[in-house]
């Protein structure tokens, strides 16, 4: 039986509260750009080992619709150590990249006219963008390429993949009306195909721990089939989000209302925690939900949504009231192995999240944000860095410890917590960083599980295998340390004083625990 001595702490909630999760590294490869920054864009990608490959515009700017060029392809290890520097010659553009669980490195490029790609030469006299696919071992060497192709069309828009946990690959890809998803072997061997007519963009893919596989796009026709299956809509404009069967089999699908051809995106973990994401323009609904929408005057919204097995909303994350939020150029959601999701860009204004939570950007210019929540949609980190000037995350990855890793583009000098980068003016500068962990002191494979109860607790949270004293430090949804002090075997923690809302126990040594407030 518990002694119920209680352990009252001092909540720190002032501005000298620090916060947990932090910048750990950050580089940035040499990039020589003249022309708008907003036309390029920064991928990233980790492995196995967490090593991390970054890969994006770097000199020789071809302006297109995009800027095409040179590009870099680098590696470096956990730390933050370069590993290896590659650049890719001619009119290239890096649309996505990711590692599979033997190592290897799939990117998604587009080139025009001409591409040297290592041991890889392309050359070619059809117009516009040509779609690629190709496969790096560790050391950043070729393996095999492939070109997607829609047959009977001029041009196949390529922008998205992703590849399962047993090696397999699926591509996206479009013409502008109809799209498809192509399912490929490790070798590059098509598998099959699942034809969405009507479709028009095909944005983005995942699949889900059972194979389930998603998709999302924009601007459906309103008899558009997906699979065979017509799925009609009223709306002139929309984003899209479908699920099949690992076979390709419909299962569902839902339409949010749109003013234009956004680009959304789409992550699932498990069948029951998928996540949806694309640019809010309005007060639209997302089933039984209805989104605020952009304050007036303002364009720059964006939506997250989560979606169950069956395809119903569970939850909806938006800006709330004044202060704008864009998405990322590439890669902007990303999930981890706790089934949490992390939405990147830049924001500017000052952000009300909720929960005494706000961001601020600096002047009336952008700042980088990270998001990121748990599956109940509970905020668990609002990260900012920058500079004076416009600065962006393009995209973002969880490596094996829950760390992310971003890239994307800011300009003249930039500050990421302890780090920064020198510039000049508003010079675009490319960066690769590491955000750290909730936790940031003991290898998480090497640290003991602590119980709690009750959970959801009101007043004295127990902690029921306590042996001996330890140092206990509590963190709120920001990150920020709200309690730190030593818990001895026996005690209980009065958290009566503490808002509603989610928190995490971290005692020395002990893996955290999150609690919820009531």
């Amino acid at each position: 039986m518990f002694d119920m001595r209680k352990l009252y702490f001092l909540l720190l909630l002032s501005t000298v509260a620090t916060n947990a999760q932090s910048f750990l590294w950050l580089q940035s490869p040499d990039v020589n750009l003249a022309l708008n920054p907003d036309l390029v864009g920064y991928c990233v990608a980790v492995d196995q080992s967490d090593n991390v490959y970054a890969a994006g515009f770097k000199d020789n700017a071809y302006p297109y619709n995009d800027i095409f060029g040179d590009v870099f392809f680098n590696k470096y290890d956990t730390a933050g150590q370069p590993l290896f520097s590659k650049t890719f010659t001619g009119r290239l553009n890096v649309y996505a990249m990711e590692a599979d669980n033997a190592g290897n490195v799939y990117m998604d490029i587009g080139y025009i006219s001409n591409a040297t790609i290592g041991t890889l030469v392309l050359s070619t006299v059809n117009q516009g963008i040509q779609p690629l696919l190709v496969k790096f071992d560790a050391d950043g060497n070729v393996l095999w390429h492939y070109t997607p192709s829609i047959g009977g069309s001029t041009e196949t828009r390529f922008r998205t993949f992703t590849v399962d946990s047993s090696g397999q690959v699926y591509l996206g890809m479009d013409n502008f009306m109809n799209s498809y998803i192509v399912k490929m072997s490790a070798d590059g061997v098509p598998l099959m195909t699942i034809a969405q007519t009507k479709t028009h963009l095909l944005n983005s893919i995942d699949t889900d721990i059972d194979g389930n596989i998603y998709a999302a796009g924009s601007c459906a026709d309103p008899n558009s089939t997906f699979a065979g299956v017509t799925v009609s809509t009223d709306f002139s404009y929309n984003d899209w989000v479908v699920k099949y069967s690992p076979a390709g089999v419909y299962q569902w699908m839902q339409y949010v209302e749109d003013i234009t051809c956004s680009l959304p995106q789409v992550r699932a973990t498990t069948p029951d925690n998928v996540y949806f994401t694309s640019d809010l323009y309005g007060s639209y609904a997302f089933g039984s939900l209805t989104a605020e929408g952009p304050a007036q005057g303002l364009f720059n919204d964006f939506f997250l949504a989560k979606l169950n097995a069956a395809g119903q909303f569970e939850w909806l994350k938006e800006v709330v009231g004044v202060g704008a939020v864009d998405h990322g150029g590439r890669t902007y959601l990303t999930t981890d192995s706790q089934d949490n999701v992390c939405f990147v860009g830049k924001t500017r204004g000052t952000v009300d999240w909720g929960n005494g939570v706000t961001t601020t950007a600096q002047g009336f210019v952008g700042d980088v944000i990270a998001l990121k929540f748990d599956s109940g949609g509970n905020l668990l980190m609002a990260k900012t860095a920058g500079g004076t000037a416009d600065d962006r995350i393009d995209s973002a990855v969880f490596n094996n410890s829950n760390e992310i890793v971003v890239s994307g583009m800011g300009r003249g000098s930039g500050t990421f917590d302890a780090l920064t980068h020198e510039g000049t003016g508003s010079t675009p500068y490319a960066f690769v960083a590491k955000i750290s962990g909730p936790l940031l002191d003991v290898d998480g494979h090497q640290l003991a599980t602590i119980q709690i109860s009750p959970n959801p607790v009101v007043g004295s949270l127990n902690i029921l295998n306590l042996a001996q004293s330890q140092k206990a430090i509590i963190l709120d949804t920001l990150g920020q340390d709200v309690f730190s002090g030593f818990c001895q075997p026996g005690q209980s923690l009065d958290v009566s004083a503490l808002s509603k809302g989610v928190y995490l126990l971290k005692l020395e040594n002990c893996k955290a625990v999150k609690f919820v407030k009531d």
